[in-house]
């Protein structure tokens, strides 16, 4: 829904988000859309950093792999829509 979008949106905005996943409730009501998912991250943060929401990262999970192994999140604000909406011209 709109709230879901506005914080995924606005916590990739700020750098909070690691990993891009579902949580698949089922292929008939609420199928598993990974795929959209990653093409509308990469609209957001590019192309790189939505392979490794996606790929790099959820992989190094399942390797046990520490963070430090990790490619770093990106900067806080370097979404591609970055002042965009009434929150951001209120409070930056």
């Amino acid at each position: 829904g709109d709230e879901a979008k506005y914080w995924g949106e606005r916590m990739l905005d700020e750098g909070q988000v690691h990993i891009l996943a579902t949580d698949s409730h089922g292929v008939k009501r609420r199928p598993p859309l990974l795929a959209e998912g990653c093409a509308a991250a990469e609209r957001w943060v590019g192309v790189e950093q939505a392979r490794h929401l996606v790929h790099t990262r959820p992989a190094a999970i399942l390797e046990n792999l520490a963070p430090s192994f990790m490619p770093p999140l990106p900067l806080k604000g370097s979404g591609k829509r970055k002042g965009r909406g009434l929150w951001r011209r209120i409070f930056g």
